[in-house]
């Protein structure tokens, strides 16, 4: 794998594009975290297997590790900006974040289930989300080993008939 080098636009001049960070290792699936952007997670394989880190936005080269022991990948911002979730094979798991000044404070991750899921060909960017609440999460369910395929034909029909607007 080669590494890529995230690059963001300055908001005061947003001509300029900046790069984030440059390593010589795979780093990907940046996202800065809402509502406000203080802060930057992303994967990384610089400890010779995929990790978390988080880390303020204006230094991510002063990274916080979210996944290790065990690695991790995927990351995704709760829409609250307070926590963090993370796959790691088949688990999902989450950590509280908060950053206090120049400090970034991480609660103990922990597991909120596991189950086989679809993993997308990218190992860094999520292929699931969260809903608006930071109650759920959506996610692909694992590719069914029968072959079969369900078409449903006059779908909009059927949910005109089951959900009538009226």
């Amino acid at each position: 794998m080669g590494y890529r080098t995230p690059n963001h636009l300055d908001l005061v001049s947003p001509h300029v594009v900046m790069t984030l960070l440059k390593t010589r290792f795979y780093d990907g699936g940046f996202q800065f975290s809402p509502p406000d952007g203080r802060l930057v997670v992303f994967a990384s394989d610089e400890s010779g297997q995929m990790e978390v880190y988080v880390a303020l936005a204006s230094d991510p080269g002063a990274k916080t590790p979210v996944s290790t022991p065990g690695g991790g990948t995927q990351p995704l911002w709760a829409r609250s900006g307070r926590e963090l979730f993370y796959r790691r094979g088949d688990q999902m798991r989450v950590v509280s974040v908060s950053a206090q000044g120049g400090t970034v404070k991480l609660s103990d991750d922990h597991l909120l289930f596991q189950r086989r899921y679809a993993f997308s060909s990218a190992l860094t960017a999520p292929n699931y989300d969260v809903d608006l609440n930071d109650q759920r999460l959506l996610m692909v369910k694992e590719e069914s080993e029968s072959g079969r395929l369900s078409v449903v034909l006059n779908w909009s029909e059927e949910l005109k008939r089951l959900v009538p607007t009226n």
